[in-house]
Parts: structure tokens; C-alpha cells; sequence
């Protein structure tokens, strides 16, 4: 079965591409997602869903609708980014996966560059990003709680949303 799928996530407080995200404080990330994906023109298949977190994968099986719903909150335990990816299943036989898509979740609503978790975006923050710019730079570290428009580094654009949130705070 090569039937390729078209993954489309649509985000509740969530993001990934930085063309896609209003640069208008304050910026919050989240725990609630809806994936989307195109229907496989091969008939009676099942969908698979896979949701990566660094070595972690969670596997949901056998759902028949091209929507899923998703709530992180027990499955993430701080602001981490998830991946995931669907694939079209018929008896034994797996097609071509979708796309990997990856976004930013928090367990809790919280606000983009909030590193230290205090609710808010002050000098601590500050400190984190530029420590994950020169890590970025030097290619050392993970640095993709910062990396907003995912390609894979930190740079400017990634300080322009990061500046956005930049003196916002949030109560819980």
C-alpha cells in the first residue's frame, strides 16, 4: 500500500511555524491538539497515529475517523516539543508514513519562553534563550523549546516571538 497521507494539525493554544503565529503578546502554548489528516483513497483502512516525544513514542491504533483529538497534559512533563505522523493501515499492511509535524506543548498553559516556569518573561528567560542561541550557533545541545518556526536553529526569527512575550505574565 503506497498511499501517502497529508497530515494537518490544528492547534488549541499550540504552534510551529513562525508564519502561521501572530507576533502579538502574549503568546501561549498548550496541551490540546487536533490532527487532521486527507482520507486514504484506498477503502476500509484504519489510521495510526504516532506521537513522538524525544525517545518516547505513543502509538494509537485503529481509529477510522480523519480527526483525532489529543490531550498532553499526562504525557508531557514540561515544555517539550511532540512530533507526529499518521499512517494508513489495511489487515497487516502499513502505508507510507505522513509527514512528521512538530509543535511546542507545555502540561500546563504557560507562555512561549518561559523557561523557568514562573509565569512570566523576564531576564531568567532571557538568559535561557541566548544560552540555546550560542548552543544553536555552536550546533551543541537541544535547543528546540526556542526553535518556534522549526528549521532547526535558533535565530532572529525565533527572537522576534520570544522579544513578543517579552515583560508578558500570566497568572495560573
Amino acid at each position: 500500500m503506497a498511499t501517502r497521507i497529508f497530515l494537518i494539525v490544528l492547534l488549541v493554544s499550540s504552534f510551529c511555524l513562525g508564519e502561521n503565529l501572530p507576533v502579538k503578546a502574549p503568546i501561549i502554548v498548550g496541551n490540546l491538539l487536533v490532527l487532521e489528516w486527507s482520507p486514504s483513497p484506498t477503502p476500509e483502512v484504519s489510521y495510526v497515529i504516532y506521537v513522538l516525544q524525544g525517545d518516547s513514542v505513543l502509538k494509537v491504533n485503529g481509529t477510522t475517523d480523519t480527526t483525532y483529538s489529543f490531550n498532553l497534559e499526562n504525557w508531557i512533563t514540561g515544555l517539550t516539543r511532540v512530533g507526529f505522523c499518521v499512517k494508513a493501515k489495511k489487515g497487516e499492511q502499513y502505508s507510507v508514513s505522513s509527514d512528521t509535524v512538530s509543535y511546542i506543548f507545555s502540561p500546563v498553559k504557560t507562555l512561549l519562553g518561559d523557561s523557568n516556569h514562573d509565569g512570566k518573561i523576564n531576564g531568567w528567560d532571557s538568559l535561557s534563550f541566548w544560552t540555546a542561541f550560542i548552543k544553536s550557533k555552536a550546533g551543541l545541545g537541544n535547543t528546540q523549546v526556542f526553535d518556534v518556526n522549526c528549521d532547526g536553529k535558533i535565530d532572529g526569527i525565533d527572537h522576534l516571538y520570544f522579544r513578543t512575550n517579552y515583560g508578558q505574565e500570566i497568572t495560573y
